[in-house]
């Protein structure tokens, strides 16, 4: 590890960047993400420093204009110095959870480092060279079926906060993959939308991302504007290998199948983002990362509170039963009814034995949360039970055969 720790921002971001004035409108960001296949535009107010816009920002915004102005679709990375050091940019990445950092010095923007920029320089180190696709993956990935709608797509990649979706036929294979910036590029395409009998402009007002909510509105299924040179591989397959294909296709993900094509997990650059982070952390700490609590203002800020209380303490409750690398927990409102809204918790945590998964829903965030780790923690207990009873076993075996 004592090579890639002399890698600075320097050495692996992306020069000369796109960079855009924030009171530009939507139209003409997009117009030049798509002429010059980028995804992702660094903005400035006065020459100063002032966020990005991505195809996902714009994804979750349900009443954004063609000729609205790009301020208010923008996040904003920390300024990485060009001498930050490779791990501090990994544990950015992880604990803020940001696809892209802006490097510069100051308000001068010098580059942008993005997820391929760290799987590239994965490849060059031969890190993660013993690691399979199955030491990452995402079990039962989210998907869609090849005639569903855009419509059904976007309130899915909305709903569950995802940039992709694989697309399956009737026989449950994967025939491609849907990226939100397939979507945004359609909606902007007058042409497909003229000859699909779609408008977007009429049937949304001139919106670009609220089209079609409903799924009986839109008529373009999926399958007609999904990506087809996407990357698979199989659970045993070194992950190493394909990540060369994710980076020479630029595809953003991997999608893992059994033998009859089936979607049985995916990886994402951020997967391997949240392995590096602990790799490379020197302390070994546990990292917990929180994303999307922070945007939620029904809910309070005694109830956040509580809410980190809950995690830390079972956090620490569960490290006693197993060695965890990482745990991602991940808050959204996905329902209303009045006053009142329905809030939707997931949780994945890595460890020494594997990946274990947990969501819960309700009405109450602390109650959700409290139940959440509650199962996370049987989860974990039940499958280091059946670790521990399997390796008596086979001794056991090996006792007899003795």
């Amino acid at each position: 590890m004592a090579e890639i720790s002399q890698v600075k921002a320097k050495d692996i971001m992306t020069k000369n960047p796109e960079v855009m004035d924030i009171d530009e409108c939507l139209s003409k960001v997009i117009s030049v993400m798509n002429k010059k296949s980028i995804k992702h535009v660094i903005l400035c107010d006065k020459n100063k420093y002032a966020g990005i816009i991505g195809y996902r920002q714009l994804i979750m915004h349900r009443k954004t204009q063609k000729d609205s102005k790009i301020g208010s679709s923008t996040f904003k990375p920390p300024l990485m110095s060009q001498d930050a050091e490779f791990s501090d940019i990994i544990k950015k990445m992880y604990q803020l959870n940001y696809k892209v950092l802006p490097v510069g010095d100051g308000s001068k923007i010098v580059g942008m480092i993005c997820e391929r920029d760290i799987l590239k320089t994965v490849l060059e180190f031969g890190l993660l060279s013993d690691k399979k696709a199955e030491d990452f993956m995402t079990p039962n990935p989210l998907t869609l079926y090849d005639d569903e709608t855009i419509g059904k797509a976007i309130v899915e990649l909305r709903q569950h906060n995802v940039s992709r979706i694989p697309v399956l036929n009737k026989e449950n294979k994967i025939i491609g993959l849907l990226q939100s910036m397939d979507v945004i590029k359609i909606l902007l395409d007058e042409k497909f939308s003229k000859d699909s009998g779609t408008s977007s402009q009429s049937n949304c007002g001139g919106t670009i991302c609220s089209v079609c909510e409903n799924t009986g509105t839109s008529k373009i299924p999926v399958k007609s504007i999904c990506e087809s040179n996407f990357v698979v591989a199989k659970k045993s397959d070194l992950l190493i290998d394909k990540m060369k294909e994710i980076v020479s296709k630029d595809m953003p993900s991997l999608v893992v199948i059994d033998d009859e094509r089936c979607p049985v997990g995916i990886i994402s650059p951020k997967d391997v983002i949240q392995y590096l982070a602990v790799l490379l952390d020197e302390e070994e700490k546990i990292w917990v990362q929180m994303s999307g609590l922070d945007s939620i203002k029904s809910i309070e800020e005694f109830q956040k509170d509580e809410i980190n209380s809950i995690i830390k303490r079972r956090v620490e409750k569960i490290s006693n039963i197993v060695d965890i690398d990482n745990i991602t927990i991940h808050a959204k409102v996905y329902d209303e009814e009045g006053n009142r809204k329905k809030y939707l918790f997931r949780c994945k945590l890595s460890s020494k034995n594997g990946l274990f998964y947990a969501k819960n829903n309700g009405w109450d965030p602390i109650d959700v949360v409290s139940t959440l780790m509650n199962e996370i923690e049987k989860i974990t207990l039940k499958n280091t039970k059946k670790s521990k009873d399997l390796k008596i076993k086979n001794r056991r075996k090996e006792k007899y055969r003795e």
